[in-house]
């Protein structure tokens, strides 16, 4: 066996057991081996792709905005980690207060969502992207599309009547803030308790 075919196995026998680790939810042994399979190979898309989803569960979000970037810049094709590039830089925004991240965060969702287009959550979080960045109109089709494809998505009611109640349809919010409620969103209950 040639050197190349023992880097080859080694690198993705680390892959697998990052994949491993990350579906115990051993975040941090995954991103061990993931980085340790990169040393073998550093242009691994799949490795910074699920060490980019590691990184944002450990709430490393600017770490998972460089890898997630570095896996599509060696694989465009690889569309599935644009939903996780939005997710990390919606963070991101959160953090900073800085809306360029949701801005960045909005064309990476809708990226994944020309693939992809039966994820509630997705579109969730195009409208809460969308509803930052004053889109409202657009971020409620959003909510309704997420809602239509699951609606047991507590998120979405919560967003779409926060939403509502900014757009001057106070009761109309209350009414998707109370079916979020009902299917157990807790901020939906803090929120109600606050109105009583």
């Amino acid at each position: 066996m040639n050197r190349n075919s023992n880097i080859g196995n080694k690198s993705l026998y680390l892959l697998h057991d990052g994949i491993r680790k990350a579906y115990k939810a051993d975040n941090f042994g995954g991103i061990k081996s993931l980085t340790e399979a990169m040393a073998y190979r550093p242009s691994n898309a799949m490795a910074l792709y699920n060490r980019g989803i590691l990184k944002g569960r450990i709430k490393d979000f600017s770490g998972a905005e460089r890898d997630l970037t570095a896996c599509l810049e060696i694989n465009r094709s690889m569309y599935y980690a644009y939903f996780y590039l939005g997710i990390a830089r919606i963070n991101m925004g959160e953090i900073e207060k800085d809306i360029q991240y949701y801005i960045t965060a909005e064309k990476d969702i809708t990226i994944y969502l020309s693939f992809v287009n039966t994820n509630a959550k997705a579109y969730y979080y195009r409208g809460m992207t969308r509803r930052k960045i004053s889109k409202n109109i657009d971020a409620l089709k959003d909510l309704n599309i997420s809602i239509e494809i699951n609606p047991k998505l507590d998120l979405a009611y919560l967003e779409r009547g926060l939403l509502k109640q900014s757009l001057y349809k106070y009761n109309h919010g209350v009414e998707d803030i109370g079916l979020a409620k009902k299917l157990g969103n807790k901020e939906a209950i803090k929120y109600l308790k606050q109105l009583d």
